[in-house]
């Protein structure tokens, strides 16, 4: 089987694409339903509840209790920081992250078998799937240490739990393949142009601009041209780790400021009142009945500007009971969510990062489509349009606000024609199920560059790339360090640089972050890694190249001067940017730095 999973910070999602029906199909691997809770619970036995289930067991204290552990992958288990984290969200022990991922991921999978498997033909895991594609957040591909969880997530699924073939694709990107994907379902026209995609879930906020190209063999591929967002776990007012910087830190901070405001302080996040507090405050954000209750109140407004200005401290009194959301209880007692309160929450924790990071990218992408996205003149030529996707997307004040931004015509705008539809939460987990069967292909490119360091006879630093910042990847080409002249633009130009003396005169690896290839990270390999290029040639001209295959696994290429094209030279088959190199290095070099 091949299946596309959206495992996502408070929910999970898996589908799989039926080619006979041309229909993505959602998975339900508990038997009840498709979109599954990401809680894990344990018991002193070792008994797992995985999704409703577990949540149903939030008040059990003979369990251990997990929710937000995606979030937790990218914490570094090295860092004071990162372990703090850990400790105080009750990852300690044996109970680490990665070890609930990889139980929440094998219930989720067993569900899926049991759910498609003829009656005692339940194959093992490894046999039950040909192809996964899991998304992650594109948040995580902008920052090297975030790379951990990329990689945490595909040694979960390849080597603990023993499936061949996994791909990690970006959220942005899944989403892009499902709308191209869906546009020529509803339109029946090929999409080619530019896709902006506010993802907006439980921990990430991720804003993307993708080119989508289209053509008659039917394939469809997809670009991921710039991107921006948010997402970091981060101690807030409280004193307490917030889940990322979105739908989850939303809820937390609103049980939180209700909790304060009663003048309860002394707050346990971890304890089964607080988190079946924030079920129940979930619940009622879900609901389609107090969603209504949420636009009617609203509804008094004429955009999100008006909120902001009208709303402040004169709609916090609670005994108006027009201005009652719900009611929560904490311990013994309850206590009242007014509708100020909710937006009041909103101002402190979304509203001006939500701002920033689109108004942001909406400067980027000009460069790109010629246009200012924010204008509805943007998608009059149908090579524009703009998707709101995640489960925290829907929420009334998110789409107020985006609606603002974008002065949209809710009726008829050209920037949405074509992709709204009821499934636009699910985008993800379709698009990867499309990108699993092989309906979608991705142009991939380098999350980082890549080349090495090397030091001149007047001591200086010369930082020399061979995969730049963002460059399309074409799979296992070789792509060769070229030396940079003052009055050369465009060194792809140039000849690959020879290097004389090789195993001398590399200095160290460079890993940029950024487009500004000016500076640099040095990495040193790490030792086993080190143990391969040991019998580095001493003599002779040699060009050095890098190619990365379908998963990032990076070949280092060193080739003879007067080698054939095709000639592959030495190859030194290396690993991923994480396994191979320390990433704590935090100190940036720039080219033409004197050495000391």
């Amino acid at each position: 089987m091949k299946i596309g999973i959206d495992f996502g910070s408070t929910y999970s999602l898996i589908s799989t694409y039926d080619e006979i029906s041309d229909d993505i199909k959602e998975l339900q691997p508990d038997g009840s339903t498709a979109v599954t809770p990401s809680y894990l619970s344990i018991d002193s036995d070792g008994e797992v509840l995985y999704g409703n289930n577990a949540k149903r067991k939030l008040t059990d204290n003979a369990y251990r209790h997990f929710s937000g552990f995606k979030m937790m992958l990218v914490e570094q288990k090295s860092d004071s920081v990162g372990i703090q984290t850990l400790q105080k969200n009750g990852y300690v022990g044996s109970y680490s992250p990665r070890y609930i991922t990889q139980l929440y991921l094998r219930e989720m999978l067993d569900g899926v078998l049991s759910e498609t498997s003829s009656a005692g033909q339940l194959p093992e895991i490894r046999e039950g799937f040909e192809q996964i594609y899991i998304c992650v957040p594109e948040l995580w591909s902008r920052s090297i240490k975030k790379m951990d969880g990329c990689y945490a997530l595909r040694e979960i699924l390849k080597d603990d739990l023993g499936i061949e073939n996994v791909n990690i694709v970006m959220e942005p990107e899944a989403a892009s393949a499902y709308f191209a994907y869906k546009y020529e379902k509803n339109t029946h026209k090929k999409f080619n142009g530019y896709l902006f995609l506010i993802d907006f879930g439980g921990g990430t906020l991720d804003v993307t601009l993708s080119e989508v190209r289209s053509d008659n063999s039917g394939s469809v591929e997809i670009k991921n041209l710039c991107s921006d967002g948010a997402g970091e776990n981060h101690e807030n007012c409280y004193g307490q780790t917030e889940s990322g910087q979105a739908g989850m830190a939303y809820m937390q901070r609103l049980v939180q400021n209700v909790l304060n405001a009663h003048g309860v302080n002394d707050i346990d996040i971890l304890s089964s009142d607080f988190k079946e507090t924030i079920v129940d405050v979930e619940n009622a954000l879900k609901s389609p009945k107090n969603g209504k209750s949420i636009r009617d109140f609203f509804s008094r407004f004429n955009n999100f500007e008006d909120m902001k200005k009208v709303m402040n401290q004169g709609y916090t009194d609670e005994s108006n009971r027009n201005n009652i959301f719900m009611q929560f209880k904490y311990g013994r007692d309850k206590y009242v969510v007014t509708f100020a309160r909710l937006f009041e929450t909103y101002k402190q924790v979304i509203a001006t990062e939500l701002n920033d990071v689109i108004v942001n990218m909406c400067d980027t992408a000009k460069r790109f489509i010629k246009k200012d996205p924010r204008s509805i003149e943007s998608g009059m030529d149908n090579d524009f349009k703009i998707a709101l996707v995640g489960g925290f997307g829907s929420f009334y004040f998110v789409r107020k606000q985006i609606e603002s931004i974008f002065k949209f015509d809710e009726m008829n705008d050209p920037r949405t024609e074509g992709l709204t539809d009821n499934e636009n939460e699910k985008a993800i987990s379709f698009g990867a199920a499309l990108l699993a069967a092989g309906k979608v292909k991705l142009r991939r490119t380098a999350p980082y560059s890549l080349g090495l360091q090397t030091i001149d006879q007047q001591r200086h630093r010369r930082l020399h790339y061979a995969i730049k910042f963002h460059q399309e990847i074409v799979e296992d080409e070789i792509c060769y360090i070229r030396w940079k002249g003052p009055d050369i633009k465009d060194e792809s130009q140039n000849p690959p640089a020879e290097f004389l003396g090789l195993r001398s005169n590399i200095s160290q690896f460079i890993v940029g972050d950024s487009p500004d290839l000016k500076k640099g990270r040095p990495m040193s390999l790490k030792a086993e890694y080190l143990e391969k290029l040991k019998n580095l040639p001493a003599q002779g001209v040699w060009r050095i190249g890098f190619s990365i295959d379908e998963n990032y696994i990076i070949t280092m290429h060193v080739v003879p001067k007067d080698a054939g094209k095709n000639d592959r030279g030495l190859e030194y088959k290396l690993s991923n940017y994480e396994e191979m190199f320390d990433l704590q290095m935090s100190v940036q070099l720039t080219d033409g730095e004197e050495v000391v």
